[in-house]
């Protein structure tokens, strides 16, 4: 698949836009189209599926060469949009960590430790922010989440980054373009280096 098609019939993203000249494949590393998918509805509460959910914008599964060997990693995928405020942003990521935050049977453990042996990374793509603008919507993804004890917990706990969508065409995943959110202040990585 070219970089830069559209998304196919199937109406999943293109995952050409992630693997942007082959580089995932030169890495060693594997991920195809079906592995990046429209994410179903996840009940925050297992025993009860009519109750509340969360639906990140897409899911990714995506296997790494990294330091410690191959490693399966799994995202979840938001939207950040300057034009609609930070606002939809920290109302999926408050979802998310309601989803992650939610006990187990019996009120034993995590439910996300029957669902994931490691909850998913969460990922922000900033689509239409200027590179200018960057540090501010970086900025205020992580003042909203303030606003919310659950989701704070969550981006300390869980790795999660924002990156500019341009960026990620241009340079690809595994470059510097991630912005940790977790509220260190850390330098922009790979999103592969969000895991440490």
């Amino acid at each position: 698949m070219a970089v830069g098609q559209g998304r196919p019939s199937g109406g999943r993203p293109s995952a050409g836009r992630w693997r942007r000249n082959g580089s995932a494949a030169a890495r060693g590393e594997s991920f195809g189209l079906s592995d990046f998918t429209p994410a179903p509805a996840h009940p925050v509460d297992p025993a009860d599926p009519a109750g509340p959910t969360y639906r990140p914008s897409a899911e990714l599964a995506y296997t790494a060469s990294t330091a410690g060997g191959r490693r399966r990693l799994r995202a979840f995928v938001e939207l950040y949009r300057p034009d609609s405020g930070t606002e939809r942003a920290a109302e999926q990521l408050a979802a998310c960590a309601r989803l992650w935050q939610q006990p187990g049977p019996g009120g034993t453990g995590w439910a996300r430790e029957r669902r994931w042996r490691t909850f998913p990374t969460v990922l922000v793509l900033l689509t239409g922010t200027a590179a200018t603008a960057v540090g501010a919507a970086v900025a205020d993804l992580l003042l909203a989440a303030e606003e919310n004890p659950a989701t704070t917990e969550l981006l300390a706990a869980v790795p999660a980054g924002a990156a500019r969508l341009e960026d990620l065409l241009q340079h690809g995943p595994a470059t510097a373009v991630w912005h940790p959110l977790d509220g260190e202040r850390r330098a922009p990585c790979g999103w592969t280096q969000l895991q440490a």
